[in-house]
């Protein structure tokens, strides 16, 4: 429904399903220090600091040891997950690759 609203046009057929995650199975948090106490804020002058990266992906190790079922991550954006995945040692996306 709210594609309809936004775009201004009906619909002839919707599908609406349950979610396959219960309410239960969810938690919504904005954690705002990491695990040694720095700020976790993604300002754009921080985006490229080592010392913000380096505690992020410590405190996401941290929490996904202890969070059953996994969790799942929201970046600002593409770019900032990719430099923290590359410089926590993961795989270089083809967009970097490309630059």
């Amino acid at each position: 429904p709210s594609y309809s609203l936004e775009l201004g046009l009906p619909f002839p057929h919707t599908l609406e399903n349950e979610h396959i995650i219960s309410k239960e199975q969810i938690s919504v948090r904005v954690i705002g220090k990491g695990v040694s106490g720095k700020v976790l804020t993604s300002t754009y002058n921080r985006r490229d600091n080592m010392e913000y990266i380096t505690e992020l992906g410590n405190t996401i190790i941290s929490l996904s040891r202890v969070i059953p079922g996994g969790v799942l991550i929201f970046f600002p954006s593409y770019g900032v997950m990719e430099t923290c995945i590359e410089r926590w040692g993961g795989p270089i996306s083809s967009r970097t690759k490309s630059q």
